[in-house]
C-alpha cells in the first residue's frame, strides 16, 4: 500500500474516531454514526479496496477499546462502518433489483446474527410479535439508510470528483 493511501486512511480513521467520540457525549448519536459512515464512504471513493478496509479495521479496533459509549462503537463496527464497504461491492452488480436482493439477504443475515446474540441474553422466541416487528422495522430502516447514504455519497462524488484523482 502506498504511503499516501496509508496517510489518507489514517486521516479518515481519525475523523471517524472523532465523530464517534463526539457522538458518545451528545444526544444525536445516530447523526454522528451516519457522518462517520459518510467519512468511510469518502475513504472508499478516494482509496478503494484494501486501504478502505484497513481504515475500517483500524477504526473498528480503536473504537471498541477507546470510545466511551460501547453501544455506539459496536453499532459502527457492525453496521455503519462495514456497510459502505459492502455497498461498494454489491453495487458492482449494476442491476438494481439484484442489488437490493443481495442487500436484503446480507441485512437479514446481519439481523439474524443480532438475534442470535440477543437470544443469548434471554430473548427466546423467534416468532414473538415484538421480534417480528423489530425485524420489519430493521428492514425498512436499512432501505432508508441505503437511500440516504447513496444520495450523500453521490452528491459528494459529483461535486468533488475532480479532486479525488
Amino acid at each position: 500500500m502506498k504511503s499516501n493511501k496509508l496517510a489518507g486512511g489514517g486521516i479518515c480513521a481519525a475523523l471517524c474516531l472523532v465523530l464517534l467520540f463526539i457522538g458518545s457525549y451528545l444526544p444525536a448519536k445516530i447523526a454522528f454514526l451516519f457522518a462517520s459512515s459518510v467519512v468511510m464512504g469518502i475513504c472508499i471513493l478516494r482509496y478503494r479496496g484494501l486501504a478502505a478496509f484497513t481504515t475500517y479495521f483500524a477504526v473498528f479496533m480503536i473504537s471498541v477499546f477507546a470510545v466511551p459509549n460501547k453501544l455506539l462503537a459496536w453499532s459502527y463496527a457492525s453496521v455503519f462502518g462495514i456497510y459502505p464497504l459492502l455497498k461498494l461491492y454489491i453495487e458492482r452488480i449494476n442491476k438494481i433489483a439484484w442489488e437490493y436482493i443481495v442487500k436484503f439477504f446480507v441485512w437479514n443475515i446481519h439481523l439474524f446474527g443480532m438475534y442470535i446474540i440477543l437470544s443469548a441474553f434471554g430473548q427466546n422466541s423467534l416468532f414473538d410479535i415484538g421480534t417480528v416487528w423489530i425485524w420489519l422495522c430493521g428492514i425498512v430502516l436499512m432501505l432508508a439508510y441505503d437511500l440516504v447514504y447513496g444520495i450523500f455519497i453521490n452528491a459528494f462524488y459529483k461535486t468533488y470528483y475532480k479532486y479525488l484523482k
